[in-house]
């Protein structure tokens, strides 16, 4: 694959031929998502923000439809896309922290939001169905982990132990704050 955007000034142009390479990067990680996962992505930032929003977006509205109400997919709609965007900021500066200050390395911002990004696409899908079965947010999480996992060892070559660590403790805290979730909701 190539690398999208390398250092393209952010242009309305650039931003939509940005989308329109998107979309074979999106067929590619339906058909086979761990070697998506391994090859070298670097969105332009506008693109990896709106295509996040989208998804987060229409995953949040039918997940909010599922509760039958009438404005629950507006509110899960708005709700679930400004969740995703700061979960996906705080994992992916988390990552970016971890390896700076305990590991030594410095890794690519924006290849490693390109990455999260990405591998988050799985928990959005699965989350739309949560709804009616409430699990489905921890194999997407689950799903989302593995991927990441897959993206940190190939793309930026970190110490594979290291990485499903950090991995699994993310996964703990996503675990935690569902828990809390689902006793909150009555479940």
């Amino acid at each position: 694959m190539k690398d999208f955007f390398s250092d393209r000034p952010q242009t309305a142009r650039s931003i939509q031929f940005g989308l329109r390479d998107l979309l074979p990067v999106l067929k590619s990680l339906l058909s086979s998502p761990i070697e998506t996962m391994k090859d070298s992505l670097r969105l332009d930032w506008a693109s990896a923000v709106l295509i996040q929003v989208v998804v987060a977006g229409i995953s949040g509205a039918i997940a909010g439809a599922s509760t039958r109400q009438a404005i629950g997919a507006v509110v899960g709609a708005a709700l679930f896309a400004i969740l995703a965007l700061m979960t996906v900021a705080t994992v992916t500066l988390f990552i970016y922290s971890y390896f700076s200050i305990f590991q030594s390395t410095f890794l690519d911002m924006r290849r490693l939001y390109s990455a999260v990004i990405l591998a988050h696409l799985p928990f959005f899908i699965l989350h739309s169905l949560s709804g009616y079965l409430a699990p489905l947010d921890l194999i997407g999480y689950a799903a989302a982990m593995i991927m990441l996992s897959v993206a940190l060892v190939e793309q930026f070559s970190l110490a594979r132990f290291t990485v499903l660590r950090l991995n699994a403790t993310l996964y703990g805290f996503f675990f935690l704050i569902w828990m809390g979730v689902q006793v909150l909701a009555g479940y």
